[in-house]
């Protein structure tokens, strides 16, 4: 999808309808990434070692130094990130982002 051509359509009060690209050049995953344990929080630097990785193509996090988490079993779970990630295909994209966020280590507090 074009999103410039249909928000142009939109601004000019024209009928949206997206078609999807004929030849899609990649696909794209996002995640928002949850705390698997409840814990305070060591340090923000947990998607560092990402930034020299093509297939990221963004990363934020949302959590502060020293800040207390929570994991689902114990409550709402807080959301300490997210990641953009490319590949070939969404399947691609997506199968990826899971395994950078399986492989991710979370820097508790002991």
């Amino acid at each position: 999808v074009d999103l410039l051509e249909q928000q142009l359509l939109i601004s000019v009060g024209l009928p949206v309808a997206p078609t999807s690209h004929p030849d899609p050049a990649c696909g794209i995953a996002n995640v928002f990434v949850h705390t698997p344990r409840s814990g305070t929080i060591a340090h923000t630097r947990l998607f560092d070692h990402l930034a020299d990785d093509p297939s990221v193509i963004q990363r934020a996090v949302y959590i502060e130094a020293g800040e207390r988490v929570t994991a689902e079993e114990d409550g709402f779970p807080t959301v300490i990130g997210e990641l953009s990630v490319r590949g070939r295909d969404p399947p691609h994209a997506r199968e990826r982002a899971q395994a950078l966020v399986a492989a991710l280590r979370i820097p508790y507090d002991s």
